[in-house]
């Protein structure tokens, strides 16, 4: 009698957090559809997927990253909507071997960089501070190193020369490349990965680059595209005369009219941007035919490999 008696409370107790569970679930299912109607509509559409998303992990069970498969296509995860991740159906390089997935726009890659002179910039810089310096006819734009971390990847325009100016503190990997491709001129950014490869840049990772104009993926330490419409296409470096790993020091005394790139540039992501239109084919292998005339290096040097001042 005393059992039952104890007992009928806590039964009617669960039975009202139950009710109570089912009604907080029925509202939050009501305040979606009012208040956003089409963010369930969206998450199923986008997702139709022909199959389920899938976890790559590497041989400790440690997950690297997410790929899935949509219209007998297979993607990698770029963001957090369907339209930012990168189309990995061609991929040359192993996707158990990418790390982070940060998303694409995570990094706050510069588009429009601004300056100051050297007078301004140095009271923030040691001698010793390592920089990027590119000089083309009589302009000079420095990259220290220490700003650049913050951002990555800038892309530039010296002497009416579309280029950007690439470090990744992780590898200690900093270079200068052309951003020219036949008559095109692309837009780099990071794509929020890296990936490694034990016979590559001593297994270091380094970070996997992405381009707007036609969302291909590339891997600098081998000096091309691994995925999308540009696959196997060479980033071009820019002509070794014309910039160097260096130092403030070196700068300040060679180049005293340079301009620095100024820290603490604020960066929001463009909504959209044009895209390289290669409906016929034709942009994209005059592209490739211009990109692989000529004699420029694709393989970014060590660090101080790349020293001599551009005269």
């Amino acid at each position: 009698m005393d059992q039952h008696s104890h007992k009928a409370p806590r039964l009617k107790s669960a039975s009202l957090w139950y009710i109570w569970l089912m009604v907080i679930a029925a509202v939050g299912v009501i305040f979606t559809q009012l208040f956003f109607p089409d963010s369930i509509h969206t998450l199923v559409s986008r997702l139709k997927l022909t199959s389920e998303p899938e976890i790559v992990r590497n041989h400790s069970d440690r997950i690297l990253v997410r790929t899935f498969e949509r219209d007998g296509k297979r993607f990698l995860f770029g963001g957090e909507s369907f339209d930012e991740h990168f189309d990995i159906t061609e991929l040359s390089l192993d996707v158990r071997q990418f790390m982070y997935g940060l998303g694409r726009e995570t990094i706050n890659t510069l588009l429009e960089p601004e300056f100051e002179s050297v007078e301004e910039a140095d009271h923030a810089y040691r001698d010793a501070t390592r920089v990027l310096v590119a000089k083309i006819g009589q302009d000079v734009h420095v990259y220290p190193l220490v700003t650049l971390k913050f951002y990555e990847l800038v892309n530039d325009r010296l002497g009416n020369v579309p280029i950007f100016a690439a470090y990744h503190s992780i590898a200690e990997f900093g270079a200068v490349y052309d951003r020219r491709f036949g008559e095109h001129e692309l837009t780099f950014a990071v794509s929020g990965y890296t990936h490694h490869d034990e016979k590559v840049w001593d297994g270091g990772h380094v970070f996997v680059l992405w381009d707007r104009d036609t969302e291909s993926l590339w891997w600098p330490p081998i000096g091309k595209a691994v995925s999308g419409p540009m696959l196997d296409q060479p980033l071009k470096l820019l002509d070794e005369s014309m910039w160097a790993q260096t130092n403030w020091g070196e700068v300040k005394r060679k180049y005293p009219s340079a301009q620095v790139l100024k820290p603490g540039q604020p960066h929001t992501p463009p909504v959209a941007w044009p895209r390289l239109d290669l409906s016929l084919g034709s942009h994209l292998a005059d592209a490739k035919t211009q990109s692989e005339v000529g004699d420029f290096k694709t393989i970014a040097p060590r660090w101080g490999v790349q020293a001599t001042l551009p005269e």
